[in-house]
């Protein structure tokens, strides 16, 4: 007799290889990747047979049907029931997983990483942790009753007590995942998040930009978006929650992340804004691509609000225009807009044909020093024989023009004579800045650091 309950005990523990098998590992609550597989399933005179057989050891047990009208399956597996398949991330039987197909401690993440909290007592909904045994199961409404998968055996409604895993050190987990709503938040609004109600636990929330706190220190509180800011923002909490013999179980949740306010709209290379006839200068007889980025929505739209000829061809791929200039001085400008439940953001950008072509005698621009702090020098370098008939030339109509990495214009200077320019930064602020510079025939285009 003692020697078949240990062969019954080394089965509970074991997870016998199949080739059908596979591993498809799945992600926590807070995205770190758990060891998981895909798993064969048994024959029915199998299934059938272990149904009828643990039916009869526990009788006052319910089994819970899975699949084909059996409950014995080899689909899944406590931990992955449990901890994966009863959660946002699963979708119950409709994608089961064996955690713990290798190592017994596979699930131990979902008890780490945040995911999850322990508390004191049983909670529902909630986890349950058996260290007597390597099993998981799920509370339910009713204390004291849970639901577990044995092994590939059934999948069973039972008193905590009433399993083949022992009733020792029982530990008991619920979720910290943070209820509320993700969508764009106007600025000068108001919303309300909630975690789990924890007796005597402590909840601090911290928030991102833009946002502030009209409550702290307990499970629901209503943050508030400032009237002056537009962007990317977050809401998180850490909770303490008191076990016995004066230990905590201490755990940060999944940072909820959102927009407040009207879309933004960034190009990633640097182009001006149109106003009293500025514009951005491209290659003649060249296809030009904007490279613009949204943030707060989900595209953009174009339109063409004037050009010179009106002919001028363009359509939109994504969320960027794209047209072509066949003559010099052809020009057009192009409005982008973007809209979000809180509005509309549009920018005009305009654009004019300018000569491209190579030639050797194309003078060559270095910016040092770079990174800078303050000032900055454009040096210009003119291959022999060119640089004294280029020099000595009459002078241009051209233009210098600093822009942030947003794509702002942020300074621009008339370039008139082929020489050496000095540039003041002082009134920049740090990072990435781009250099526009023209003179009269061809345009270049440098970047700068700013470091203060």
């Amino acid at each position: 007799m003692k020697n078949i309950l240990l062969i019954i005990i080394v089965l509970f523990c074991t997870q016998f290889t199949y080739s059908q098998d596979t591993q498809s590992n799945v992600r926590t609550p807070k995205n770190s990747i758990v060891t998981a597989w895909i798993t064969s399933e048994s024959s029915t005179e199998a299934r059938s047979g272990w149904d009828n057989y643990w039916k009869t050891r526990y009788p006052s047990n319910e089994a819970i049907t899975t699949y084909d009208g059996y409950s014995s399956t080899r689909r899944f597996n406590c931990h992955g029931y449990a901890w994966y398949m009863v959660s946002d991330e699963g979708s119950g039987l409709n994608d089961p997983r064996w955690i713990g197909y290798q190592y017994t401690t596979d699930e131990d993440i979902y008890m780490s990483d945040g995911s999850y909290i322990k508390v004191a007592n049983e909670m529902f909904p909630g986890k349950v942790s058996w260290s007597s045994g390597d099993h998981s199961a799920i509370t339910t409404d009713v204390p004291g009753k849970f639901i577990s998968k044995w092994n590939e055996w059934p999948l069973m409604k039972h008193d905590w007590d009433d399993t083949p895993f022992g009733t020792t050190n029982l530990k008991y987990y619920v979720s910290t995942n943070i209820t509320g709503n993700s969508s764009v938040l106007c600025s000068g609004a108001t919303r309300s998040f909630s975690v789990r109600t924890i007796p005597d636990a402590g909840y601090d929330w911290s928030v991102g930009p833009g946002l502030s706190l009209n409550n702290d220190g307990i499970p629901e509180v209503i943050v508030s978006s400032s009237i002056s800011y537009s962007g990317p923002t977050w809401i998180e909490v850490k909770i303490t929650s008191p076990l016995s013999g004066g230990l905590n179980d201490i755990k940060t949740s999944k940072r909820i992340n959102f927009w407040i306010g009207k879309p933004q709209i960034t190009s990633q290379t640097p182009l001006a804004y149109y106003s009293s006839g500025v514009y951005n200068s491209v290659c003649n007889s060249q296809t030009y691509i904007t490279n613009m980025t949204i943030s707060g929505a989900s595209n953009a739209s174009w339109s063409r609000i004037a050009a010179n000829p009106s002919n001028t061809s363009w359509y939109q791929t994504g969320n960027n225009v794209s047209f072509y200039f066949w003559a010099i001085n052809q020009t057009a400008v192009f409005r982008i807009s973007s809209s979000n439940t809180c509005g509309t953001t549009s920018y005009d950008f305009g654009f004019k044909s300018i000569t491209c072509g190579t030639n050797p005698c194309d003078p060559v621009y270095t910016i040092a020093p770079n990174p800078a702090i303050d000032q900055s020098t454009i040096i210009i370098n003119i291959p022999a024989p060119c640089d004294q008939l280029m020099k000595q030339s009459s002078s241009f109509n051209g233009y210098i023009a600093v822009y942030d990495n947003h794509g702002t214009l942020k300074k621009k200077t008339n370039y008139k004579n082929y020489g050496n320019v000095e540039l003041d930064l002082t009134d920049l602020n740090n990072g990435p800045h781009f250099i526009e510079i023209y003179d009269g025939k061809s345009i270049q285009k440098k970047t700068i650091l700013i470091q203060k």
